[in-house]
Protein backbone atom coordinates (compact mmCIF):
# COMPACT_ATOMS: atom_id res chain seq x y z
CA UNK A 1 0.00 0.00 0.00
CA UNK A 2 1.90 3.43 -0.74
CA UNK A 3 1.85 6.27 1.53
CA UNK A 4 0.95 9.86 1.41
CA UNK A 5 3.97 10.45 1.36
CA UNK A 6 4.92 8.53 -1.53
CA UNK A 7 2.33 9.68 -3.38
CA UNK A 8 3.54 13.01 -3.09
CA UNK A 9 6.67 12.71 -4.30
CA UNK A 10 5.01 11.40 -7.25
CA UNK A 11 2.90 14.73 -7.88
CA UNK A 12 6.02 16.81 -6.65
CA UNK A 13 8.30 15.01 -9.75
CA UNK A 14 5.53 15.48 -12.22
CA UNK A 15 4.95 18.85 -11.31
CA UNK A 16 8.25 19.84 -11.92
CA UNK A 17 8.09 18.04 -14.89
CA UNK A 18 5.27 21.05 -16.36
CA UNK A 19 2.44 18.87 -16.27
CA UNK A 20 -1.05 20.76 -15.30
CA UNK A 21 -2.29 19.22 -12.67
CA UNK A 22 -5.63 17.97 -14.10
CA UNK A 23 -2.78 15.58 -16.27
CA UNK A 24 -1.24 15.17 -13.13
CA UNK A 25 -3.47 13.02 -11.75
CA UNK A 26 -4.36 11.63 -14.48
CA UNK A 27 -0.35 9.93 -14.98
CA UNK A 28 0.04 9.95 -11.27
CA UNK A 29 -2.73 7.14 -11.09
CA UNK A 30 -0.89 5.38 -14.06
CA UNK A 31 2.38 5.49 -12.43
CA UNK A 32 0.75 4.22 -9.20
CA UNK A 33 -0.07 1.22 -10.94
CA UNK A 34 3.51 0.57 -12.74
CA UNK A 35 4.49 0.78 -9.29
CA UNK A 36 2.53 -1.56 -7.23
CA UNK A 37 3.07 -3.88 -10.27
CA UNK A 38 6.37 -3.83 -10.05
CA UNK A 39 6.75 -3.94 -6.28
CA UNK A 40 4.78 -7.05 -6.77
CA UNK A 41 6.57 -8.80 -9.01
CA UNK A 42 9.81 -7.55 -8.32
CA UNK A 43 9.43 -7.52 -4.81
CA UNK A 44 11.06 -3.93 -4.99
CA UNK A 45 11.22 -0.73 -2.59
CA UNK A 46 9.44 2.35 -3.56
CA UNK A 47 11.91 4.39 -4.90
CA UNK A 48 13.65 1.68 -7.10
CA UNK A 49 10.20 1.28 -8.54
CA UNK A 50 9.67 4.49 -8.97
CA UNK A 51 13.13 4.68 -10.80
CA UNK A 52 11.79 2.28 -13.04
CA UNK A 53 8.43 4.08 -14.24
CA UNK A 54 10.27 7.27 -14.40
CA UNK A 55 12.56 5.55 -17.51
CA UNK A 56 9.22 4.04 -18.70
CA UNK A 57 7.91 7.74 -18.77
CA UNK A 58 11.04 9.62 -20.09
CA UNK A 59 10.31 9.69 -23.72
CA UNK A 60 6.63 11.29 -22.79
CA UNK A 61 7.98 13.77 -20.41
CA UNK A 62 10.47 15.27 -22.27
CA UNK A 63 10.38 18.80 -22.85
CA UNK A 64 9.72 20.69 -25.91
CA UNK A 65 8.54 23.71 -27.58
CA UNK A 66 5.08 23.99 -28.54
CA UNK A 67 3.69 26.62 -31.20
CA UNK A 68 1.01 27.68 -29.15
CA UNK A 69 2.71 28.85 -25.95
CA UNK A 70 6.28 30.25 -24.86
CA UNK A 71 6.62 27.77 -22.34
CA UNK A 72 8.76 24.44 -22.77
CA UNK A 73 5.97 21.67 -22.08
CA UNK A 74 6.17 17.15 -21.68
CA UNK A 75 5.84 15.43 -25.03
CA UNK A 76 1.97 14.11 -23.58
CA UNK A 77 1.11 17.85 -22.78
CA UNK A 78 2.43 18.99 -26.32
CA UNK A 79 0.03 16.30 -28.21
CA UNK A 80 -3.08 16.94 -26.40
CA UNK A 81 -2.12 20.70 -26.17
CA UNK A 82 -2.01 20.88 -30.10
CA UNK A 83 -5.26 18.83 -30.35
CA UNK A 84 -7.54 20.95 -28.27
CA UNK A 85 -5.80 24.23 -29.33
CA UNK A 86 -7.22 23.10 -33.22
CA UNK A 87 -10.44 22.10 -32.24
CA UNK A 88 -10.97 25.63 -30.26
CA UNK A 89 -9.53 27.11 -33.46
CA UNK A 90 -12.00 25.53 -35.20
CA UNK A 91 -15.34 26.81 -33.30
CA UNK A 92 -13.57 30.30 -33.04
CA UNK A 93 -13.33 30.68 -37.13
CA UNK A 94 -16.54 29.37 -37.53
CA UNK A 95 -17.66 32.07 -35.37
CA UNK A 96 -15.71 34.42 -37.17
CA UNK A 97 -17.06 33.38 -40.64
CA UNK A 98 -20.82 34.31 -39.39
CA UNK A 99 -20.17 37.51 -37.95
CA UNK A 100 -18.73 38.15 -41.90
CA UNK A 101 -21.72 36.48 -43.41
CA UNK A 102 -23.75 39.58 -41.29
CA UNK A 103 -20.82 41.85 -42.53
CA UNK A 104 -21.35 41.04 -46.04
CA UNK A 105 -24.75 41.10 -45.68
CA UNK A 106 -24.90 44.58 -44.29
CA UNK A 107 -22.01 46.25 -46.84
CA UNK A 108 -23.98 44.68 -49.90
CA UNK A 109 -27.72 45.54 -48.95
CA UNK A 110 -27.19 49.13 -46.65
CA UNK A 111 -25.33 52.07 -46.27
CA UNK A 112 -22.06 52.31 -44.92
CA UNK A 113 -23.78 53.91 -41.42
CA UNK A 114 -25.80 50.78 -40.95
CA UNK A 115 -22.35 48.61 -41.82
CA UNK A 116 -21.00 50.73 -39.86
CA UNK A 117 -23.34 50.05 -36.71
CA UNK A 118 -23.68 46.21 -37.50
CA UNK A 119 -19.46 45.69 -37.60
CA UNK A 120 -19.61 48.26 -33.98
CA UNK A 121 -21.96 45.95 -32.73
CA UNK A 122 -20.10 42.62 -32.95
CA UNK A 123 -16.97 44.11 -31.79
CA UNK A 124 -18.63 45.51 -28.93
CA UNK A 125 -20.81 42.24 -28.57
CA UNK A 126 -17.28 40.13 -28.23
CA UNK A 127 -15.44 42.83 -25.47
CA UNK A 128 -18.81 42.75 -23.78
CA UNK A 129 -18.79 38.75 -23.36
CA UNK A 130 -15.06 39.06 -22.57
CA UNK A 131 -15.10 41.45 -19.78
CA UNK A 132 -18.09 40.16 -18.33
CA UNK A 133 -16.38 36.69 -18.19
CA UNK A 134 -13.42 38.17 -16.61
CA UNK A 135 -15.65 40.40 -13.84
CA UNK A 136 -18.28 37.13 -12.85
CA UNK A 137 -15.09 35.14 -12.71
CA UNK A 138 -12.54 37.50 -11.04
CA UNK A 139 -11.64 35.35 -8.32
CA UNK A 140 -10.12 32.55 -10.78
CA UNK A 141 -8.31 34.78 -12.70
CA UNK A 142 -6.77 35.98 -9.35
CA UNK A 143 -5.89 32.78 -9.02
CA UNK A 144 -4.66 31.84 -12.11
CA UNK A 145 -2.20 34.62 -11.75
CA UNK A 146 -1.33 34.53 -8.04
CA UNK A 147 -0.39 30.53 -8.46
CA UNK A 148 2.69 29.11 -9.80
CA UNK A 149 0.77 25.98 -11.25
CA UNK A 150 -0.49 25.19 -13.97
CA UNK A 151 -4.42 24.02 -13.25
CA UNK A 152 -5.60 22.77 -16.92
CA UNK A 153 -4.34 22.41 -20.18
CA UNK A 154 -6.51 24.80 -20.83
CA UNK A 155 -4.06 27.25 -18.87
CA UNK A 156 -2.72 28.85 -22.11
CA UNK A 157 -5.96 29.50 -23.80
CA UNK A 158 -7.17 31.49 -21.39
CA UNK A 159 -4.20 34.18 -21.66
CA UNK A 160 -5.71 34.82 -24.84
CA UNK A 161 -8.87 36.93 -23.16
CA UNK A 162 -6.40 39.63 -22.22
CA UNK A 163 -4.70 39.12 -25.65
CA UNK A 164 -7.79 39.55 -27.41
CA UNK A 165 -8.47 42.46 -25.62
CA UNK A 166 -5.14 44.16 -27.11
CA UNK A 167 -6.21 43.12 -29.62
CA UNK A 168 -9.85 44.89 -29.77
CA UNK A 169 -7.83 48.18 -29.01
CA UNK A 170 -5.94 47.94 -32.21
CA UNK A 171 -8.90 47.62 -34.15
CA UNK A 172 -10.04 50.60 -32.64
CA UNK A 173 -7.22 52.39 -33.48
CA UNK A 174 -7.37 51.82 -36.84
CA UNK A 175 -11.00 51.55 -36.61
CA UNK A 176 -11.55 54.06 -39.40
CA UNK A 177 -9.84 53.01 -42.41
CA UNK A 178 -10.59 49.29 -41.25
CA UNK A 179 -14.28 50.55 -41.60
CA UNK A 180 -13.78 52.14 -44.90
CA UNK A 181 -11.45 49.10 -46.36
CA UNK A 182 -13.97 46.16 -45.31
CA UNK A 183 -17.01 48.08 -46.57
CA UNK A 184 -15.29 49.28 -49.78
CA UNK A 185 -14.31 45.57 -50.55
CA UNK A 186 -17.85 44.11 -49.58
CA UNK A 187 -19.84 46.87 -51.53
CA UNK A 188 -17.86 46.79 -54.79
CA UNK A 189 -20.45 47.12 -57.24
CA UNK A 190 -18.69 45.83 -59.96
CA UNK A 191 -18.03 42.33 -58.03
CA UNK A 192 -15.98 41.63 -55.08
CA UNK A 193 -12.18 41.85 -55.04
CA UNK A 194 -11.12 38.63 -53.59
CA UNK A 195 -7.69 39.81 -52.74
CA UNK A 196 -8.86 43.23 -51.70
CA UNK A 197 -11.93 41.48 -49.16
CA UNK A 198 -9.20 39.09 -47.53
CA UNK A 199 -6.74 41.71 -46.83
CA UNK A 200 -9.20 43.96 -45.36
CA UNK A 201 -11.40 41.91 -43.35
CA UNK A 202 -8.45 38.78 -42.46
CA UNK A 203 -6.71 40.51 -39.85
CA UNK A 204 -9.66 41.97 -38.28
CA UNK A 205 -11.01 38.40 -38.04
CA UNK A 206 -7.99 37.26 -36.76
CA UNK A 207 -8.00 39.82 -34.14
CA UNK A 208 -11.27 38.67 -33.34
CA UNK A 209 -10.56 35.46 -32.87
CA UNK A 210 -8.32 35.98 -29.59
CA UNK A 211 -11.10 36.92 -27.61
CA UNK A 212 -13.49 33.65 -28.71
CA UNK A 213 -10.53 31.63 -28.07
CA UNK A 214 -10.14 33.18 -24.80
CA UNK A 215 -13.45 33.06 -23.54
CA UNK A 216 -13.53 28.97 -24.96
CA UNK A 217 -10.77 28.44 -23.42
CA UNK A 218 -11.54 29.84 -19.75
CA UNK A 219 -14.85 28.13 -19.71
CA UNK A 220 -13.27 24.59 -20.37
CA UNK A 221 -10.61 25.78 -17.82
CA UNK A 222 -13.52 26.61 -15.19
CA UNK A 223 -15.23 23.45 -15.50
CA UNK A 224 -11.57 21.33 -15.08
CA UNK A 225 -10.54 23.57 -12.21
CA UNK A 226 -13.72 22.21 -10.24
CA UNK A 227 -12.68 18.46 -10.19
CA UNK A 228 -9.11 19.75 -9.51
CA UNK A 229 -9.78 21.91 -6.71
CA UNK A 230 -9.76 19.60 -3.54
CA UNK A 231 -6.18 19.01 -4.78
CA UNK A 232 -5.21 22.45 -5.27
CA UNK A 233 -4.57 23.17 -0.66
CA UNK A 234 -1.93 20.32 -1.07
CA UNK A 235 0.13 21.58 -3.41
CA UNK A 236 0.61 25.66 -2.26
Amino acid sequence: MMTNHEEKQIAKYLLDKRLPVDMMLEVKDHMILQIGEIQEKENANFEDAFEKVKQSWKTELQLGFTFFSNKYYPKIVRKILHKNTFYILYKAYLTELLIVVLWILAAKFSTLEVFETVFLMTNFALVAVAVLVMIFNYDIILQKIKTKHSFSIYNEGTNYLFVGLMMQLMIYLFYDLTIKNIFSSLNNTNGVDFFDLITAITSTMIFQSYLIVGVISFYKYKKVLKTVKPFISELE
